[in-house]
């Protein structure tokens, strides 16, 4: 990969020789990166439905799995945005939980979603954990608090909820005290807000990820776009059949940093609301291992229960640990987050892999 991104014909080395992607994009020969961005740029409807139909086929029948540079190119040949051209376009909600580690990502989060999203948003709620008299965002730094309150009083239809507000607090005290970790905790609040949501449908974003390319997530006939990973995790399988009954027929991931929810699906895989959610990280506390993924169980209980309301496309992100770099340049010289990273949907700045 090379060491510099060319923008609008100007040379800016802000993106030094170790931004690698999150399949290892520097280890992947140079044909195999040409092929990748054809079949990504082609953004065939055609060739998306025929590489579901072999993968389901050649998995269900074959126990197949493709290897991992295979899956690198077969995700990128899904289309972008296979939704596109459809009107008019229903509403959606967007969720963001985040906590105080990824406050500066926030902001570009939120502005990505708002330029790249095609459906009309209702509102975007932010849903972060509280402080100990749970008054205000628990946050240890001054500067935190300051960024929230510009992005509350100057982006429209953003508001502030914490995680009691969406799992009660007596429930999230048993958790913690059960050993829940953070992460297990965010990951029923994504549910938790989808069923709390008034509209049928809400992008659920991770706070460290910024969107590149403009998509279309929901359309009236409740289809959607369902994205598609690279990886294959064999340690979500025991809990998608233990929990939601489910056998995963198709070799490929749908852990991608973001995903649209739709409510009703959402509220039959946990029939019984939150209650639901703590059975649910009970069920994976007694495997005894890390199997709980939010976006693996909602994709694949989509796939499998509703398969004619999932498109699949292509995720197409990139994993970069140069976030300070990538605001610095964007504070320079205000440019839309696409100019500076070309040739992906997303870039997510994961801030345990951050080395600036």
């Amino acid at each position: 990969m090379e060491s510099e991104y060319v923008m609008g014909g100007r040379d800016r080395a802000i993106v030094p020789p170790s931004f690698q992607a999150s399949d290892y994009v520097a280890a992947v020969p140079k044909p195999l990166l040409a092929l990748r961005q054809r079949l990504r740029l082609a953004n065939s409807r055609v060739l998306g439905l025929t590489l579901r139909s072999l993968l389901s086929f050649a998995h269900r029948t074959f126990k197949f799995v493709p290897s991992p540079r295979l899956r690198s190119v077969l995700q990128t040949a899904f289309p972008i945005n296979p939704l596109s051209g459809v009107s008019p376009l229903p509403e959606i909600d967007v969720v963001i939980p985040f906590v105080e580690k990824d406050i500066e990502v926030l902001p570009f989060c939120i502005s990505s979603i708002l330029i790249t999203v095609q459906n009309p948003i209702s509102k975007v709620r932010l849903v972060t954990p509280a402080s100990t008299d749970l008054t205000s965002a628990g946050f240890a730094n001054p500067h935190s608090f300051n960024l929230l309150h510009n992005i509350l009083t100057t982006v429209p239809n953003v508001s502030l909820s914490f995680d009691h507000d969406v799992i009660p607090s007596e429930m999230l005290q048993k958790l913690k005290d059960g050993g829940a970790k953070g992460w297990d905790i965010q990951q029923l609040v994504k549910f938790g807000a989808v069923m709390q949501s008034d509209e049928r449908a809400t992008l659920v974003v991770d706070s460290d990820t910024v969107l590149l390319s403009p998509k279309t997530w929901f359309v009236d006939s409740s289809r959607q776009l369902l994205q598609v990973a690279n990886e294959f995790e064999d340690r979500y399988m025991p809990l998608l059949g233990s929990f939601f009954s489910l056998r995963k027929n198709f070799p490929m991931s749908f852990v991608t940093h973001h995903q649209l929810m739709q409510k009703q699906v959402v509220e039959q895989m946990f029939p019984a609301g939150v209650h639901s959610l703590v059975h649910w990280w009970a069920a994976n506390k007694e495997l005894e291992g890390s199997h709980l993924s939010e976006y693996e169980s909602y994709g694949s209980f989509l796939f499998e229960r509703f398969p004619d309301r999932a498109v699949l496309g292509s995720w197409s992100n990139l994993l970069s640990p140069h976030f300070k770099r990538f605001q610095q340049h964007m504070g320079a010289t205000k440019e839309d987050p696409s100019e500076v990273v070309h040739d992906y949907c997303s870039v997510s700045f994961h801030a345990q892999t951050q080395s600036d």
